[in-house]
């Protein structure tokens, strides 16, 4: 697992890159979305679990922090679903561009959900999405 930051100086946000320990002939990427500061706690671990699997059936797998939450640069004050929309567009554009892949999955669980559904209704490119237990 890689840990790096993505975006300007004053809103870069924390990422954990899980490469991939087998490779396919087809690489597939998935980001993952968390379902926000309220529930992030609690759901930790099932999302690292998650990522650690893919990671071990061959996905480039990026988890993150939105903008004012956990490790990522920002006030937790400018925090808001539109914030957050473009944040998931700029985890898929890093994403693509740390995997070499042009086909995302996204997965979003609880507030993660809304966010990302938000973030591809806005125009960011995924080829899947997955709402996990959506809000």
């Amino acid at each position: 697992m890689n840990v790096g930051f993505f975006g300007p100086p004053e809103a870069q946000r924390c990422y954990a890159h899980h490469v991939p320990s087998v490779l396919l002939a087809r690489p597939r990427a998935v980001l993952i979305c968390n379902p926000g500061p309220q529930e992030f706690r609690q759901a930790h671990f099932a999302l690292r679990t998650l990522a650690e699997r893919l990671a071990a059936r061959g996905a480039h797998v990026l988890r993150f922090d939105y903008v004012g939450t956990g490790d990522s640069a920002g006030d937790p004050d400018i925090g808001s679903l539109d914030r957050w929309a473009n944040d998931v567009s700029d985890a898929i554009d890093e994403l693509r561009a740390l995997a070499g892949v042009s086909r995302i999955t996204v997965v979003g669980l609880r507030l993660g959900a809304a966010v990302a559904c938000r973030a591809v209704a806005r125009g960011a490119r995924a080829h899947e999405l997955v709402l996990w237990d959506p809000v």
